[in-house]
């Protein structure tokens, strides 16, 4: 890719890298270089935009895919959870108290199904359990893409698009696994 090439045109030099500078016509043409200098630990310092791992989108992403690895991470569920209308602070911090408890069936629980945001909880169990079926390329495909529920399809104007088809491209370069897949054990190891 172009960022590895700049990468590698960088290192080939061997000039110190507080001399370094990537210049680019608009932020979003940075986000591929940016993850793989996150990857190798390369510090860098962004001007004139967001840094792409701050964005909300971003972290709203990862959200999803942090819970799925792990629905007790009281943060990345909290968050999933305040997303959706209806759900404030208060309901998504006693959500996240259930799920850690008791798994995602949580979202499921009588106690909730009077609620007017009810709907929503079931769409982000079934979202969950199917997600854990996938490659990470497919789940971040399907949550920007394919999930017409999710905040993450309507968020975000052109701009944002091009920062979440960016992890898409990205997650295609790395696999946390030999085969690319997390066995729904390993993705939804509290879920059950």
């Amino acid at each position: 890719t172009e960022a590895e090439w700049i990468l590698r045109d960088i290192m080939r030099r061997n000039v110190p890298l507080h001399e370094v500078a990537v210049m680019c016509r608009g932020g979003q043409q940075t986000y591929i270089l940016e993850a793989q200098l996150n990857k190798l630990g390369v510090p860098f310092n962004k001007y004139g935009g967001t840094k792409f791992m701050d964005k909300a989108v971003i972290k709203d992403l990862l959200a999803f895919l942090r819970a799925l690895h792990n629905c007790k991470d009281e943060i990345a569920m909290t968050r999933i959870l305040q997303m959706f209308p209806g759900v404030g602070i208060k309901s998504a911090k006693k959500l996240t108290k259930q799920i850690a408890e008791n798994g995602l069936d949580a979202l499921l629980a009588t106690e909730w199904s009077k609620k007017a945001f009810f709907a929503s909880l079931v769409n982000i169990h079934d979202v969950l359990q199917y997600l854990s079926t996938l490659t990470l390329h497919d789940q971040i495909d399907y949550l920007v893409h394919d999930s017409s529920y999710t905040p993450l399809s309507f968020a975000c104007g052109t701009y944002s698009f091009t920062a979440l088809r960016s992890v898409s491209i990205s997650s295609l370069l790395y696999s946390e696994r030999p085969s690319g897949r997390m066995s729904a054990p390993e993705s939804l190891n509290c879920c059950k």
